[in-house]
């Protein structure tokens, strides 16, 4: 499966999707959610999160999964790094 099929989901672990696409740190940071570095990221979904910075889902999953596939439409060289 390509990254670009790979979807991030509400269900999706908020530390796990941060560590596996850091690609979409910046989504995260747009929304002024403070889940990068919080220890609460490696048990909350992405939806818990979204609830507690009371976050509509659906614009924030079309953006995370957009930063995925504008990142696989980069030269490799210039991806963000990523654990494939």
């Amino acid at each position: 499966m390509t990254r670009e099929k790979q979807k991030i989901t509400l269900k999706s672990i908020v530390a796990d999707t941060l560590e596996r696409w850091p690609e979409v740190i910046p989504v995260f940071i747009k929304y002024q959610m403070k889940c990068v570095g919080c220890s609460m990221a490696a048990f909350d979904s992405i939806a818990e999160a979204l609830k507690n910075h009371g976050i509509p889902a659906n614009q924030f999953l079309d953006d995370i999964n957009n930063a995925l596939i504008e990142n696989e439409r980069l030269p490799r060289m210039l991806r963000r790094k990523n654990h494939d």
